[in-house]
């Protein structure tokens, strides 16, 4: 699909239970091609519900990559107060060519975002089963590139099992890559980053920008509450030692503007280096209010 506002759409509440699989969005049959398309959205949640975009098989995966027209988003799902809850994302590749290596930005901002009303959204899933996406290279030379942002006063949002700015093996450095953040939280609180099970931890690593800090996770404003980030790796590969060759993710986790009461329990951080616009270095957990 290409050269449209955008290549899916569900609208109203009454666009509940549909499935979106299998699907090449933004690019051509090979997944190796993009389209020269001016979509803004690939996906596109409008005051939908219960929907799946993608299934975790082989077969269900979607290529969502290629949409760069303006501030594209590869999924985007919103909310006019009705609500939008139940969705879930899984197993896709978002930002990347089917080769799980090659850049293929969503526009110059977002790979996957949560907008207002959001809510019970699940993006990835057991990882072991194939049910995380890889969500990697959202940028094409500003400042603004995120992996996920979430924006929902509601929250309450699951993020689970998903490579965030590495390649599709979990180890690559994506060449180019300047995605700049991992995870956005933008005072949206009770969202769940990772888990205590087997394959629901994220790989945050890779994430950065040339001309500005970046990193695996921010969390910003008084209403960022009550979020849990368990059993992730940030900054590191998916082994869980290496640090990803050519990564200079400059920030693990940074908590700013008051963010409070959110709990880090249990992930390894390692390897966030890059001295970027920070004085003193890289830093695994910062809190700045």
């Amino acid at each position: 699909a290409s050269s449209n506002d955008w290549a899916v759409r569900c609208s109203t509440t009454a666009a509940t239970g549909n499935q979106i699989l299998g699907c090449y969005v933004g690019t051509d049959n090979t997944g190796m091609v993009r389209t020269d398309s001016t979509t803004l959205y690939g996906v596109y949640l409008y005051d939908a519900s219960n929907n799946t975009i993608g299934d975790g098989t082989a077969a269900g995966r979607n290529l969502i990559s290629g949409n760069y027209g303006g501030d594209g988003r590869g999924v985007y799902i919103v909310s006019s107060g009705l609500g939008a809850s139940g969705n879930v994302i899984r197993g896709n590749m978002i930002g990347l060519a089917k080769d799980g290596a090659t850049q293929f930005s969503n526009g110059e901002f977002w790979g996957v975002y949560l907008g207002a009303g959001v809510t019970c959204t699940t993006v990835g899933g057991n990882s072991t089963t194939g049910q995380g996406n890889v969500i990697s290279g959202h940028n094409n030379g500003t400042v603004n590139g995120r992996g996920i942002y979430v924006s929902s006063a509601v929250g309450a949002n699951v993020i689970q099992g998903n490579i965030i700015g590495l390649g599709a093996d979990g180890n690559s450095y994506i060449t180019g890559n300047m995605q700049n953040w991992g995870i956005w939280l933008q005072g949206s609180p009770n969202n769940t980053i990772g888990g205590s099970g087997a394959g629901e931890g994220n790989i945050i690593s890779g994430n950065e920008c040339n001309t500005a800090v970046g990193g695996a996770l921010y969390v910003i404003g008084a209403t960022a509450t009550g979020n849990y980030i368990r059993g992730n790796y940030i900054g590191i590969a998916s082994d869980g030692i290496t640090v990803p060759a050519g990564s200079t993710q400059n920030l693990g986790i940074f908590f700013s503007t008051s963010a409070s009461s959110n709990t880090v329990h249990g992930n390894v951080i390692s390897g966030n280096r890059s001295a970027k616009t920070l004085s003193s270095g890289g830093r695994g957990v910062y809190v700045y209010t």
